[in-house]
Parts: structure tokens; C-alpha cells; sequence
């Protein structure tokens, strides 16, 4: 039986170290090439193959496990520290970044879909919306920040809120 995830185990309280990263860091290598192995030997109707009624399919265990991992990572930003939020928006950046560029070299134009919880139907997605939504996304949040920050700065000048 797996540790409830709420837990902190006394080796989570360490600090991670060089050390202890690299050893990690070749136990997730040699299990991913475990992982690739066992997909590359199924067919692609072979994803959608679940254990059972309500069991996740081989597909969503591996979009599971994608988003875990993304999640993990996403987790270890302290989202109260101005330098951690900027090293969170440098990291996703990155990610989206090298993403976009490997479609963009494949010429890339496949249909695909975005799920998320809640949407009764999946979005259709292509290569170019996302970029397009990338470019659109960031300038309205952008905008929303610069219209609140305005706000606050009417309130600091005024002396409201002091």
C-alpha cells in the first residue's frame, strides 16, 4: 500500500540534494524506458483497453501519469514569493516554447482536443490555435493585471487602504 499523497515521510523533509537527485533521476530514466517499451509493443487501439467497467484505460493512465508529473513539478513553486512565480512563468514558458518549435518544424496541422475537467465536450485544438492562444491568453491577463494594479496604485496615492 502507497503512502497517502497529504503525507510528508521524514525522507520528504530533507532537502533534495545533488546527490539524491541523481539517484532519482536514474531510477525515473530506467523506468521510463520501461514505460516507452511496454508502448511501443501495443498497437494503437490497445490504448483505449481498460481492466474493467469505470477502470482508466492504458490512454488515460498515461495522460494521468503526464499530468502527475506536470503537477509535481508545478508544486514545488512557492506561489507567495514574487522570484518563485517568475521562475514558474520562466519554466512553463520553456515547456511551451519547445513544444510549439518541434510542431512548428513537423509543420504540424493535426487535429486534436482539449480536455479538462468540467467541459461536457473536448475543444477542438490544432497546432496554430495554440499558438494563437498562447499570444491571446497572456495579453488578457496582462491586461486584467495592468487594470488592477491600477487600482491599487489610485488606492496607495489616495491613502486608502493604508
Amino acid at each position: 500500500m502507497t503512502p497517502a499523497s497529504g503525507m510528508l515521510l521524514t525522507w520528504d523533509q530533507a532537502a533534495l540534494t545533488p546527490e539524491d537527485w541523481t539517484r532519482v533521476e536514474q531510477w525515473l530514466h530506467y523506468s521510463r524506458l520501461e514505460l516507452l517499451s511496454a508502448l511501443e509493443s501495443m498497437r494503437e487501439e490497445d490504448l483505449e483497453t481498460a481492466a474493467g467497467e469505470g477502470s482508466r484505460s492504458i490512454a488515460a493512465q498515461l495522460r494521468h501519469l503526464a499530468g502527475a508529473e506536470y503537477m509535481y513539478a508545478l508544486w514545488t513553486f512557492d506561489l507567495r514569493s514574487k522570484q518563485d512565480v517568475k521562475d514558474l512563468l520562466d519554466w512553463t514558458r520553456r515547456m511551451a516554447m519547445e513544444r510549439m518549435r518541434i510542431l512548428a518544424g513537423r509543420h504540424d496541422n493535426r487535429l486534436t482536443s482539449a480536455e479538462w475537467s468540467g467541459n461536457e465536450h473536448p475543444d477542438p485544438w490544432t497546432a496554430r490555435k495554440a499558438a494563437r492562444r498562447l499570444v491571446y491568453h497572456e495579453r488578457w491577463h496582462l491586461s486584467s493585471i495592468r487594470r488592477l494594479l491600477q487600482g491599487l496604485r489610485g488606492r496607495h496615492a489616495s491613502g486608502e487602504g493604508w
